[in-house]
């Protein structure tokens, strides 16, 4: 069993861990259990502000690969596509093999968005090391690569840019974005969850305020 979360708490316990304290006002949180029950990796992972995994996937060899969002300016990177947060809160996307344990556990780990809120929320893995991620983003300027919408479709929302959903196919074996798009209307659109079938089509789910939304 893995778990990704968060806490406040300074006595989370925490198990062969990359990151053994809280850095943060919270931090995320990443697990794995035994099929008994047992924790056998737990750690931290976060900078000095707030930080949050929302989702984790696991593949064929245990790797377990999560996103969330940071809002750190330290928050722990290897290998970035993003090596610096551009907004107040960008997504994050990890990867962690919980059986080398310690400092070597974390082996990938990359910020991602533009210079507004970004906040990653679903996660799923295909094939050739291809991971997908959902989620919003406010940023007029957030990573797209061949997308089906180009642009922030939200207008102003509580003083704010509204934000859409957002789909965003990475390719860690090459550390590139394949394929990053939009999707919304002209008020708020988010995206929770996301999967991907044998033909690499992606399926995403969310919700919709905007009535004109794709």
């Amino acid at each position: 069993i893995y778990a990704g979360g968060d806490t406040s708490s300074t006595n989370f316990p925490t198990v062969k861990p990359f990151q053994p304290l809280n850095k943060g006002n919270f931090d995320a949180t990443i697990a794995k259990f035994s099929p008994d029950g047992v924790p056998v990796y737990s750690t931290y992972l976060g900078g000095s502000n707030t930080d949050k995994a929302k989702g984790v996937k696991v593949d064929a060899t245990g790797n377990a690969y999560v996103v969330g969002y940071t809002s750190s300016n330290a928050f722990p990177t290897i290998t970035p596509l993003q090596a610096m947060r551009a907004g107040s809160a960008d997504v994050f996307l990890a990867k962690f093999n919980p059986a080398t344990g310690g400092t070597g556990s974390l082996l990938y780990s990359t910020y991602l968005g533009g210079t507004e809120d970004d906040m990653g929320a679903g996660i799923a893995l295909g094939s050739g090391g291809n991971v997908y991620l959902t989620g919003y983003t406010r940023s007029a300027a957030y990573p797209t690569v061949a997308p089906f919408q180009a642009t922030l479709g939200g207008g102003t929302c509580s003083a704010h840019p509204c934000f859409d959903m957002f789909l965003t196919q990475i390719d860690l074996s090459s550390n590139t974005v394949v394929f990053s798009t939009y999707l919304g209307g002209t008020n708020e659109d988010e995206g929770l969850g996301v999967a991907v079938d044998s033909t690499g089509a992606i399926y995403a789910a969310g919700y919709a305020r905007s009535t004109n939304f794709p």
